[in-house]
């Protein structure tokens, strides 16, 4: 005689155990969710429910049919990019570096001095064409000339003598001196017995765009002292 009064065929993914001891007419299934058989629901007193997909009672989703592939879309062109001009920033330096440059000149170049400091004539930090004390400004202009020279090879150097050198830092010193006083380009140049020295600053303008629309302009100075030697033996 059966435990229970379920007659009919049971799930083959359950099993029927009665309680040992508690209420044996009533069974329970060890699995009574339906996590277990995703495609069974169980109802309150845990027997299975075929759950219905759409199509027959009892047909798990692994058993539906594929849909079918969808057709391959035809590439688009690439298109251009799309530039409205020129955003960033230039100037006319290098042009006027280039300038300076040409024909054989060895140029020293000092920092940028924006509008800012050449309204209050510091070509460096603490040093000001304007001050009353010139050694600064002299220091500052004899760091240049070194630093020109030290760009020539070990024979050139030897042509500028202490007095040569002392000549240069003066001619240097007056010329540089006015172009930042009147925020004017200037230059001037000068034979020696072997080189030519010439002396100045440029002027020069950019600015910040932004699709070819100036946002920002910008003006500065640049000193320089220039060494060339005569037939370019030396270099």
């Amino acid at each position: 005689m059966c435990a229970f009064p379920y007659q009919g065929n049971l799930n083959p993914y359950r099993h029927v155990i009665p309680f040992n001891g508690y209420y044996p007419q009533y069974p329970i299934a060890p699995y009574p969710h339906s996590s277990y058989n995703p495609g069974y629901s169980y109802d309150q007193g845990g027997w299975p429910i075929p759950y219905n997909y759409g199509y027959s009672i009892g047909r798990a989703p692994w058993d539906l049919p594929s849909l079918p592939s969808l057709p391959e879309l035809p590439s688009l062109p690439s298109l251009p990019p799309i530039s409205c001009g020129f955003t960033g920033y230039k100037s006319n330096k290098r042009d006027r570096q280039a300038a300076v440059a040409e024909g054989g000149w060895h140029v020293a170049w000092a920092y940028d001095i924006s509008e800012t400091d050449v309204g209050l004539g510091l070509v460096s930090a603490g040093v000001s064409v304007f001050s009353s004390n010139p050694a600064p400004f002299m220091a500052w202009i004899t760091d240049l000339t070194n630093r020109t020279i030290a760009s020539l090879n070990a024979s050139a150097q030897q042509q500028f003598t202490p007095e040569v050198k002392r000549e240069v830092e003066g001619l240097a010193f007056d010329i540089i001196k006015k172009a930042i006083q009147g925020r004017s380009a200037r230059e001037i140049t000068k034979d020696f017995e072997r080189i030519q020295v010439k002396a100045g600053a440029i002027e020069y303008n950019g600015g910040n765009y932004l699709c070819s629309n100036l946002i920002t302009p910008t003006w500065g100075m640049k000193p320089y002292i220039a060494v060339r030697i005569a037939g370019d033996v030396y270099i």
